[in-house]
């Protein structure tokens, strides 16, 4: 739609006939890339993969199956980097530990990028990376922190939180200085972190229990410390 009754309109119907496509895509509409739009859906014949559609007919189309047969893919997005959009496959199982993929749109352009990072949801871009909290390992060792990606393997990282472990990044928001970041390790040991967008560790602000949002403006936030 573009805010009209006249340009409001079906884009495809993926699965013709009386069945569904099933569409849908943990915060797909958030993280349109380069005017495309990505999306999982059932066309009937392949289960539930990775779809894109940059609002045409023509140009909506499956970018490739991630996993063969009519089994169905589970996709969660995480957001864009360096041209390309991050999201998390578990394949048939949802219940299993995903992979970290990135795609240009192109089935030759879609590829895994990590096995160890999952459990995650979407993320922020800052610079040339996308910054998401991931978890990695199982059961007993498994553990939660700050990750960042390029789009690569090589570039896809858990960033060093100074004086935490299991850190879980509770939210984020870029500014001119940088990227904000609120988390804790553990219950207790909470702070406020900037992210330079450079080096791959955080630099400490202040100690800070931020519970809820930030609000502000590019050139500063204010939020809430939580004492006691």
């Amino acid at each position: 739609t573009d805010g009209t009754d006249a340009g409001t309109y079906r884009v495809a119907d993926i699965a013709p006939g009386a069945s569904s496509s099933s569409l849908g895509l943990t915060y797909f509409v958030d993280h349109v890339l380069n005017g495309v739009a990505y999306f999982g859906a059932d066309d009937g014949v392949h289960g539930k993969e990775l779809w894109r559609s940059d609002g045409t007919a023509a140009g909506t189309y499956m970018v490739t199956e991630l996993t063969p047969g009519d089994e169905i893919s589970h996709i969660v997005s995480y957001g864009v980097a360096n041209g390309r959009f991050i999201f998390l496959h578990q394949g048939g199982d949802s219940s299993l530990n995903g992979d970290l993929w990135a795609t240009d749109g192109t089935p030759a352009g879609t590829s895994m990028i990590n096995t160890e990072v999952d459990g995650s949801n979407a993320g922020v871009t800052f610079g040339n990376y996308l910054y998401f909290a991931g978890a990695s390992g199982i059961n007993e060792t498994r553990a939660y922190n700050l990750w960042r990606t390029d789009g690569t393997s090589p570039g896809t990282e858990r960033v060093t939180v100074p004086d935490a472990t299991n850190f879980v990044v509770r939210r984020m928001r870029a500014i001119q200085a940088g990227l904000v970041i609120a988390g804790c390790s553990g219950l207790t040991t909470c702070g406020l972190y900037l992210a330079d967008g450079a080096s791959n560790e955080l630099s400490k602000l202040i100690d800070a229990d931020v519970q809820y949002d930030y609000v502000g403006d590019d050139s500063q936030l204010f939020f809430l410390n939580w004492i006691g």
